[in-house]
């Protein structure tokens, strides 16, 4: 093979948002540096951690062989800003692309490789892919919602390539995405003013508005979250959370009505009310309600920029 020839291998950038889980960052980082094609650097976003996130990285630049970079916020603005900032740096960084996930996440050896094996793969570019996450127990989380759209007329194809391994995905989470440098500098950064909750999935329907995104069935990873399930109102038993789902429902209603029509304003509307009225049935009831329907009531006006 000529030099003219020879393949190089795409460049790729790891960016961990973390706060306050160093023991966890510290099992994400070496789950990355053990990759079977570790990425060529890892870029941790501290959300101004401080239960001694600071000492853990202090003076290292490598992690387990592979470069480090750390940057700390002066503050936290909330998961929405340091995701921002993720993408942003991964813009920055000049790499080909961007693997972007949150500090409890830990990828299987193979979870990178198999994905840029997908990117080079696919018959047309993509805006981004995603690995397949569980839980600590082996179930099924963060799962994508499948795209479900037809085109002229045609069925919906997001079947076409599931004998690859690979389902093609409307709307997704940023645990474990793998992001083309096209993508970083035609789709704006999620925005800050989410707060939590809804930037990952605004920022992927953009995206997948664009171009298509899939899911890797061989790229695994395992999300050491404590509960399984998505945060609701009737489900909540962390009382300090309750008053958070603010940003839920208000940024839930909002992504209805840029993304999913009047048909899906009301489906998100009337399936949060239900769970509003099974929650009210639990201690502290009527908090529960106030903050479902003051989250409701706020996305009719929300305006992210």
């Amino acid at each position: 093979m000529s030099d003219r020839e020879t393949v190089v291998a795409p460049s790729v950038v790891a960016v961990v948002l973390t706060w306050n889980r160093k023991d966890l960052l510290a099992r994400c980082l070496s789950a990355i540096a053990g990759q079977t094609r570790p990425p060529g650097r890892i870029l941790v976003i501290d959300n101004a951690s401080t239960d001694g996130t600071d000492e853990l990285l202090a003076g290292r630049d490598r992690w387990e062989g592979v470069p480090l970079d750390h940057r700390r916020a002066d503050r936290n603005d909330g998961a929405s800003a340091g995701f921002r900032a993720c993408f942003v740096a991964g813009t920055e960084s000049g790499a080909d692309f961007a693997w972007i996930m949150d500090d409890d996440v830990i990828p299987d050896a193979g979870a990178l490789a198999a994905l840029l094996d997908a990117a080079a793969t696919v018959d047309e570019p993509a805006s981004f892919l995603i690995s397949r996450a569980v839980g600590p127990d082996g179930r099924s989380m963060n799962v994508p919602e499948p795209d479900l759209r037809r085109a002229e007329g045609r069925y919906a194809d997001w079947d076409r390539r599931l004998a690859e391994g690979l389902v093609k995905i409307r709307r997704a989470t940023f645990v474990s995405i793998l992001v083309p440098r096209e993508t970083l500098t035609r789709i704006a950064p999620p925005s800050a003013d989410f707060v939590m909750w809804g930037d990952d999935a605004d920022w992927t329907l953009r995206a997948t508005a664009w171009r298509p995104a899939w899911m890797v069935a061989r790229s695994r990873v395992v999300h050491a979250r404590a509960s399984g399930g998505p945060p609701d109102s009737h489900a909540e038993t962390d009382p300090a959370r309750v008053d958070r789902l603010y940003y839920l429902y208000r940024n839930e209603v909002y992504v209805a009505r840029r993304h999913y029509g009047m048909s899906g304003q009301a489906r998100v509307v009337l399936g949060t009310l239900r769970r509003a009225v099974l929650g009210a049935a639990r201690p502290g009831g009527r908090r529960r309600l106030g903050v479902v329907l003051k989250g409701l009531a706020a996305g009719w006006r929300f305006r992210p920029r």
